[in-house]
């Protein structure tokens, strides 16, 4: 039996879970960490445009991007809405990616399962990009 193997890089993940509880910080520098010597576990592409980055203290951050929406993070939280999108990727890989093989139907399946996730969050969710390691992860080369 051929398998495909399909890394879904959910790329500021924290942030789009803060973006589905708060609309008003789309398009926002947002900042998910905690306290004047915590780090920074996440960023939004705003903020980064400005050089903050994962596990950047935050107070560097802040010099470097002042008008930075800071929020502490929740785990519990930011956990429930990751169980949530794998039931949408067991309950759409299985009967629409059925163990096919090669890394373009593997590209096929990663862009449906992205596609019905993104519908299922109204397009909340930011998405990594897909590096050649992924693409050859995801094909007969690697096995």
């Amino acid at each position: 039996m051929n398998r495909a193997i399909v890394h879904m890089d959910l790329d500021t993940f924290f942030v789009s879970c803060e973006r589905l509880k708060n609309t008003e910080l789309e398009k926002l520098p947002v900042i998910i960490g905690g306290g004047d010597r915590g780090l920074v576990a996440s960023c939004s592409y705003e903020a980064r445009y400005f050089g903050v980055r994962s596990a950047m203290s935050i107070k560097m951050a802040l010099r470097l991007c002042p008008e930075a929406k800071v929020i502490k993070g929740d785990m519990e939280y930011y956990s429930n809405i990751s169980h949530l999108v794998t039931e949408v990727i067991r309950d759409q890989a299985v009967p629409n990616c059925p163990y096919l093989s090669g890394s373009h139907i593997a590209q096929v399946c990663f862009r449906t399962l992205q596609k019905s996730i993104s519908q299922t969050y109204e397009n909340s969710i930011d998405w990594g990009k897909v590096h050649r390691f992924g693409r050859r992860l995801s094909s007969d080369e690697s096995f």
